[in-house]
Parts: C-alpha cells; structure tokens; sequence
C-alpha cells in the first residue's frame, strides 16, 4: 500500500513488483478508468467497466473496442464485431460484408 505523486518534471522509471499478479490501477478522479496487469502468463490492458479501450496514434484515436466487444477502425461508434470505416484488405482470407 503506497503511492506515486504526479511531478511536472518526474523523469525516472516506474517499477511496480507485486509478485505474480502485479497490477497499474487508472482512475479518473475516484472512479477506476483501466489498468495494466502482468500475470504469471499473459501481460493485459483493461478498460474498466463500461469505458471502452481506444488506441490513438498521430493524435487521432484510430481503433476502439467498446464494453460489448464491437471492434471499430476509423470509428468511434463500431456497429458489430468489426466495424471499419473505409476499405477492409485481406490478401488470404475472405472478408464478408
């Protein structure tokens, strides 16, 4: 049980070590937003709740899974599985529509 405070000008490393299920808690406020945990198999990145996960890159969100598991590229609002906005390629597989 600890803490890190936020700096302006923190310029070190973060090292969280707790054992096998070591965990990075996000929260907005005092609500939990996400989190980052290492298990003994598998490294997660998790939106809490009904927050979805959205990846941004060149300051534009680019892909977003939502609470329900709908994946979007190109849109913030995925309407199935997956959702692209814009043309879908795949040189091995079929794509259905």
């Amino acid at each position: 049980s600890g803490g890190v405070s936020g700096t302006t000008d923190f310029a070190g490393l973060i090292d969280i070590d707790a054992g096998a299920d070591s965990r990075l808690r996000l929260y907005n406020s005092t609500t939990q937003i996400g989190q980052l945990q290492a298990t003994a198999s598998e490294m997660r990145v998790a939106a809490v709740g009904s927050f979805p996960l959205v990846l941004h890159t060149a300051g534009s969100e680019k892909v977003r899974i939502d609470a329900s598991g709908n994946v979007g590229i190109g849109t913030a609002s995925p309407l199935a599985s997956l959702h692209t906005a814009g043309t879908a390629r795949s040189p091995a597989a079929a794509i259905l529509v």
